[in-house]
């Protein structure tokens, strides 16, 4: 037999030839010698289409060489097997492995071509702002002013290099994310199961699975013994998925999308063996249209990126608008039009803050950094921010409000006694916590009763990683933790009778290794268990099970059932119609640490926190409210597809989400902050060689200050704002409305405040020096400490918009500190060294001239700390702020989730 293939590329087949392809019909491929796919006559379409639909029976099984799971699973696993020519008994031949690896490529994720990365390097100068920052440099170039050009191309430079590295190592981390597909697997080929590369892998291939495997590919099984596969990586379900080889009908489809017959790529077996073929690979899986998908997916620029897309038009425009008024001005007074241009143009250029792309990227690129050491990986270096406007979480339940590792929480024994299990999942972490106090009997039931589990147990625990069914290695857990360790060593196993759906319960029969004592002991449904109970245990005698003990038994049950546990019943003796109640576990997939605090936190700033889950309504509803979430009537919601680029989060939970949030809003404060001292600092140096300029004035400095001036105050000091800790009051802000400017009125007025005081001081000391009329060595030097001085106190009080630089601590960013004093170090030097005297034309101050200065210069710290006294007061009149913390406009209530 014969078949056509979807071939993606037949370049270098040795075995393939080609029928061209005519009247737009698809090319049939002829592959090699040998069985199946081999060597058989090619029929006609028509043949191929009449026996494709005979054998699929209607099921319209597709002629090309993947076969869909759904469809598959609609098929018996022989004509699956016949469809993809390949023998079960014997796998695929490896010549033939090799022909169809030809054709359709390995079993890996084809991406789109990466650009080069001298492609990738000159993609990052398309941003507005260094546009418009390359036309400034080249307008500085055609007027001489090369000083100007070349920090301008050195600080595009700067941004462009940095944005690429990081891109680069954000890349290289997202590769993580292709380790979900397993090195190996177990292999049938030539008649022999061998270990092969994952990737090799091709459609028709007979993969075996083991209990601790990870699927390699989608499989149709064909042999399932006891498995159970994980898949809640695509179902959200905590619980295994069971396994057979049955056919599957439109009727027996699952709700959650889970074939029964059908072994997904990258879900984990949890107990069992199966074996299985190969019927989609790579990008055909659903593993892989799930990343395709998401590779595909085009995110739109970022609120962040908005913001200084506006920037820049504004600054545009402003500089337009500043040239013609210089113009005007400049005509007015008679001054000729050459020089009027020239300084025009360059007080244009010197609007623009160069070092403000700087500043965004590199806070980015920490913020990049802190997030993956608080175990969020962001791809895309202004994506980072986007998470400070998250208005709505819509979080899943397994592994991210809980820690998708069942745990016994709740032991009740059969003489009533409760007790509380501490710590989650299968580490050995917790105890057990007797609630109506400890006693030797309540003890010695309890570890009765965790040894019978243990035992009746199929389940191991290799360090912290579960090996079989979570709920028996729940149980194996906490018989750890009480202490109960190697409990099978003391018996030998004789007969076992699995769990079923018809019996639900397991039984093992034992015999005691010392005493020669055989028993049965079982564990199942509580209502399972008690049908063959014919006693109960109670102070360390057997008692007469009666219909009244029956029903405390099953109302104990049921309240567990309401809170969402999973309730297995205990029980042991001679025979399984003879049994011994011994007590009841409560299991549940519990919150993890810090889920609750967290949903709390992100609720009362504003954002609404939504799970989703495809769980039962009493374990969703328990869940919700032990996170902390109200519950409303649960439902089926439609989500739309979420556009924006969030971030992957290697340690999947709501408190990395949570911490994830808090550094988006963290980021974009700092931004602010540096912007508000860049446009106050760009505000001062433009004003006072415009007011000089156009008055006829001397300038206060000469070009090297100006230069000096421009890299001190545009570097270090500007730079470490950026790196400014979270601030525990911007954590609890209400996410940001991404349609407001990143210059808002509030920064202007803050802008215009400081550089009016910068300004009237830098001003009164140039004029107070000169006052015979000349300018000297001694007044530039006086204008320019004090210029430089006034922007330390400034960039001291832009630390943060609202809160006092006493309230923050003046040390408490070390960055900010050291470029500081760094400062003051290179100020020294300029005034003092003969060298940096005679290349910047200054001279040796006197220490009254410091303290004067530093009088001086210090009141644009003092009105800044008045500002925010005064805007702190009016919103505390207003109700806005209360004890340093924001909260939301939204009512309490709005800030609940509203569905679950």
């Amino acid at each position: 037999m014969s078949m056509k293939l979807s071939a993606r590329s037949q370049r270098g087949n040795p075995y393939a030839t080609l029928e061209k392809m005519q009247n737009g019909h698809a090319t049939t491929i002829y592959l090699g010698e040998g069985p199946g796919l081999l060597s058989s006559p090619t029929p006609s379409s028509e043949e191929t289409q009449s026996t494709t639909s005979q054998s699929a029976e209607g099921k319209g099984v597709p002629s090309g060489m993947w076969v869909n799971g759904r469809e598959a699973s609609g098929l018996p696993w022989e004509e699956v097997a016949r469809l993809l020519v390949t023998d079960t008994n014997s796998g695929l031949p490896s010549r033939e492995v090799m022909t169809r690896r030809q054709v359709i490529g390995y079993n890996e994720f084809s991406e789109a071509e990466d650009d080069p990365l001298w492609k990738k390097y000159l993609g990052q100068f398309k941003e507005p702002l260094i546009l418009l920052l390359l036309a400034s440099a080249f307008v500085s170039l055609c007027m001489s002013q090369f000083d100007d050009a070349v920090v301008i191309t050195l600080a595009i430079v700067i941004v462009a290099t940095v944005a690429f590295i990081q891109e680069l190592r954000t890349d290289k981390a997202l590769e993580e994310l292709k380790k979900q597909v397993p090195v190996t697997c177990m292999c049938l080929r030539d008649g022999n199961v061998n270990e092969y590369q994952a990737r090799e892998l091709v459609p028709g291939d007979i993969v075996h699975l083991n209990i601790g495997d990870r699927v390699p590919a989608d499989l149709r099984l064909f042999e399932a013994n006891d498995l159970s596969i994980d898949e809640s990586s695509f179902t959200g379900e905590t619980e295994p998925a069971d396994k057979n080889n049955n056919l599957v009908t439109t009727s027996t489809y699952g709700t959650s999308g889970s074939l029964a017959n059908v072994a997904y790529m990258g879900t984990f077996v949890r107990t069992g063996r199966g074996k299985g073929i190969v019927i989609s690979t790579g990008e055909k899986s659903q593993f892989g249209e799930l990343f395709k998908m998401m590779m595909e997916e085009e995110a739109p620029r970022t609120p962040l990126q908005k913001n200084m897309d506006e920037l820049a038009k504004k600054l545009s425009i402003f500089s337009f608008c500043f040239i013609g008024v210089v113009f005007a001005l400049g005509l007015y007074q008679g001054i000729p039009i050459h020089k009027i241009f020239n300084i025009a143009v360059s007080l244009a250029v010197a609007a623009i803050p160069e070092g403000l792309p700087i500043v965004v990227t590199m806070t980015l690129c920490l913020g990049i950094r802190r997030m993956a050491q608080r175990s969020a990986l962001v791809k895309g270096l202004h994506t980072v921010e986007t998470l400070g406007c998250v208005t709505t979480v819509c979080s899943d339940k397994t592994g991210t409000l809980t820690k998708n590792e069942m745990t016994v929480t709740s032991i009740v024994t059969s003489e009533g006694d409760e007790c509380h299990v501490t710590g989650v999942g299968y580490s050995s972490d917790g105890c057990i916590v007797f609630e109506g106090g400890y006693s030797d009997l309540a003890n010695e039931a309890v570890t009765k009763l965790l040894e019978t589990g243990a035992v009746c147990n199929n389940a191991e625990i290799v360090g912290d990683q579960l090996l079989g069914q979570p709920t028996e290695g729940a149980i194996l857990a906490a018989a750890i933790k009480h202490g109960v360790y190697n409990a099978r060593d003391k018996y030998q196993r004789l007969e076992e009778m699995p769990f079923s759906s018809e019996t639900k319960k397991m039984s093992v029969k034992i015999r005691n290794k010392k005493t020669g004592e055989v028993e049965w002991l079982v564990k199942g449904s509580v209502e399972a268990v008690l049908a063959s109970c014919t006693q109960y245990n109670q102070s360390m005698a057997t008692l007469p099970l009666s219909q009244e003990k029956c029903q405390q038994i099953m109302s104990a049950c049921m309240d567990r059932g309401r809170q969402g546990l999973r309730v297995v019943g205990i029980a042991r003796g001679p025979s399984t119609s003879e049994l011994s109640y011994m007590g009841m576990v409560g299991i549940m997939d519990p919150p993890r640490e810090g889920a609750r605090s967290s949903v709390t936190t992100l609720q009362s700033t504003g954002v609404s926190v939504k799970m989703v889950t495809g769980d039962a309504q009493e374990t969703a509803c328990a869940i919700a409210q032990a996170v902390g979430l109200r519950v409303c009537k649960p439902g089926v919601y439609k989500l739309e597809y979420l556009r924006y680029t969030l971030p992957l989060l290697t340690h999947s939970s709501a408190v990395t989400l949570r911490a994830a949030i808090e550094e988006g809003k963290c980021i974009y404060h700092n931004i602010t902050n540096f912007v508000q001292f860049q446009v106050s600092t760009s505000l001062v140096a433009l004003s006072l060689i415009a007011l000089s300029t156009l008055f006829g004035l001397p300038s206060p400095l000469n070009p090297m200050q100006i230069l000096l001036i421009n890299v001190i105050m545009d570097g270090p000091p500007a730079l470490t704002l950026g790196m400014e800790p979270i601030d525990e009051d911007v954590k609890v802000q209400p996410p940001r409305d991404t349609k407001k400017d990143l210059i808002t009125p509030k920064i202007i007025r803050n802008c215009v405040i400081s550089a009016t005081v910068i300004i009237c001081g830098t001003m009164w000391v140039f004029r107070s020096e000169m006052m015979d009329g000349v300018v000297t060595a001694r007044d530039t030097t006086m204008t320019f400490s004090c210029f430089v001085m006034y922007d330390m106190f400034n960039a001291m009080s832009c630390r943060s918009e609202g809160k006092s630089v006493l309230e923050i601590g003046l040390t408490s960013n070390w960055y900010l500190f050291i470029a500081l004093t760094a400062t003051i170090v290179c100020l020294l030097g300029v005034v003092y060294l003969p060298f940096l005297q005679w290349v910047f034309q200054t001279e040796g101050l006197h220490i009254t001239d410091w303290i004067y200065l530093l009088c001086l210069t210090s009141t644009v710290l003092l009105v800044s700390e008045l500002r925010k006294f005064l805007d702190r007061r009016q919103e505390y009149s207003k109700g806005i702020l209360k004890k340093g913390f924001w909260v939301s406009k939204k009512s309490a209530k709005a800030n609940w989730m509203d569905a679950v």
